[in-house]
């Protein structure tokens, strides 16, 4: 252990700015990101609100260092085990970002996140321990705060966290493609950079905080240049990206559905009622398309599932898939309606067929299948009201 020379205006300049700069960040982006309906931007949320808080607590730990006397002393204590829990916690809420940005609120999504709670909750105890036994920390008689041996714990599982996210991150994107548009090094760089820095050449100097509020304005800049090809109610992609972004190059099926007597639900139930509808067909059809391809609601109630395969029993494997997860949402929701679809799908060949032309194709084969639904259900068919 040895105490190191803390430049106390650098590193108060530095935590002053991080605060500074991702307060106005999250101020530009608001609209965007307090969207309740997104569980992804929740957890960015809290990741922003986390940093800014902690940031606040590292300049007190910082100016208090090397004051005598029992209220500097608690001051150190509290804000340096505040600073320390942020580092136990916070990857939980990069990893729940991730997990839900890319992969959706799946069972896996819940199963991974409650994995790292879990670990994250034993740090959080040896934080506990550390304010009455030393282990990953400790304050000198002259109220001077020294990192021990035991930090390694904290730095091994951020590490950890890192390596993981960039895994899943590149294995997402080796079996999706570019189906989402978030970078992760906008979030990785900055951080690995400050750190680096900050160990090599001034450590003195803390940029922890600093580089992790320029790591989320990196994120929240992202976010905001994908917003323009997500679809804000559903949260899957939009006509937008379908035709605005190179997805539909590496796709060679489709399936197209159109929610049954839609209408009816916005008539009976009203708007919001029909929103959750829509919300909740996206989302199954959300879950569906990452083994598969991507999800994208082209308009009203009109959606479609690409896939990079060109084998139409698949397909039809997909279809089936997808008309269980719609009756098992029936059997479970306890809403007054049950939600139903007509669908139709097909391969195509994207350098030989434009977008027009596949949802054509499959407007066509979707609009028999709705044919056939309003000759079993005429009490339905609003053509004979």
């Amino acid at each position: 252990m040895m105490y190191t020379t803390i430049n106390l205006t650098a590193s108060l300049i530095a935590d002053f700015m991080a605060i500074e700069l991702l307060i106005i960040a999250v101020y530009c982006v608001r609209s965007m990101l307090f969207n309740k309906a997104r569980r992804d931007l929740r957890a960015i949320r809290i990741l922003c609100w986390g940093t800014i808080f902690t940031s606040a607590m590292d300049m007190i730990t910082f100016y208090a260092d090397g004051h005598n006397g029992p209220y500097w002393y608690l001051a150190i204590v509290v804000c340096g085990s505040i600073v320390y829990l942020a580092n136990c916690w916070l990857p939980v809420g990069w990893i729940a970002f991730l997990k839900l940005h890319l992969y959706g609120d799946t069972e896996n999504t819940h199963r991974i996140i409650k994995g790292y709670i879990i670990f994250s909750t034993f740090l959080s105890f040896i934080v506990v321990v550390n304010m009455f036994h030393p282990i990953a920390f400790e304050i000198t008689l002259k109220n001077h705060f020294i990192q021990t041996n035991g930090t390694l714990f904290f730095v091994i599982y951020l590490g950890a966290c890192m390596v993981y996210s960039v895994y899943d991150y590149f294995k997402f994107k080796r079996l999706n493609g570019n189906i989402r548009f978030f970078p992760i090094g906008v979030f990785l760089g900055p951080i690995t950079i400050g750190y680096m820095i900050q160990m090599l050449f001034m450590p003195g100097i803390s940029l922890s905080w600093i580089s992790m509020s320029l790591s989320m304005c990196g994120i929240l800049l992202s976010l905001q240049n994908e917003s323009a090809y997500v679809d804000q109610l559903t949260g899957i992609l939009n006509r937008n990206a379908l035709y605005t972004t190179p997805i539909f190059e590496n796709m060679h099926g489709g399936i197209m559905c159109d929610l049954n007597d839609f209408k009816a639900i916005n008539d009976t139930y009203g708007h919001k009622e029909g929103d959750i509808a829509l919300e909740r067909f996206a989302g199954i059809l959300q879950n569906i398309s990452y083994q598969h391809g991507c999800a994208v609601r082209f308009a009203g109630d009109e959606f479609f599932l690409f896939t990079e395969s060109d084998k139409i029993h698949l397909l039809q494997g997909i279809n089936e898939q997808l008309n269980n997860e719609v009756n098992k949402y029936n059997a479970f929701s306890h809403r007054p309606y049950a939600i139903s679809f007509a669908s139709g799908y097909d391969t195509f060949n994207p350098e030989e067929e434009t977008i027009d032309d596949v949802i054509r194709k499959l407007d066509q084969k979707m609009y028999e299948k709705k044919r056939e639904f309003y000759a079993e259900h005429t009490e339905l068919n609003r053509r004979k009201r």
